[in-house]
């Protein structure tokens, strides 16, 4: 059974931050499982099975940026259908701000993303992903 498609997935995402107004973009790389070449406003992934969602991020920023999360705040959730090469997908996404110290990010799984840039939340990188249009439009008052 495939996440997403045969089953809801739930996945977190975590705006990462330095304190700065600066948050930083992540260009998914040519192992990425979709959208490859995009701009992600996040870091994060899908829950595994006895994992909290706070543990889920904690855990998926380390994998994907090497850093610890210095704080952490719940922005609120969003429910994501779209279909990608002709199979509908069903996501619930848990997003949060994250602070980290952004001396210590780095590229760790260099397949899946292949830049990273800091910037402002207001300047979103192009081409996005699909849907981050409400990710932006949700959450333009926090940043």
């Amino acid at each position: 059974m495939k996440k997403g498609i045969d089953h809801i997935g739930i996945f977190t995402s975590g705006i990462l931050h330095d304190g700065k107004g600066n948050i930083l973009y992540r260009r998914r790389g040519p192992g990425a499982r979709d959208e490859k070449g995009k701009w992600d406003v996040g870091a994060g992934g899908s829950l595994e099975f006895g994992e909290t969602i706070e543990n889920c991020l904690v855990r998926e920023i380390q994998e994907e940026v090497g850093v610890g999360i210095l704080e952490m705040e719940y922005l609120g959730k969003r429910e994501v259908f779209r279909n990608l090469d002709g199979k509908d997908t069903h996501w619930i996404g848990f997003y949060y701000k994250c602070l980290i110290d952004p001396s210590q990010a780095r590229i760790s799984e260099d397949e899946e993303c292949d830049a990273m840039e800091w910037g402002s939340f207001h300047e979103p990188r192009q081409p996005r992903m699909m849907g981050q249009e409400e990710v932006y439009e949700m959450f333009k008052d926090k940043f």
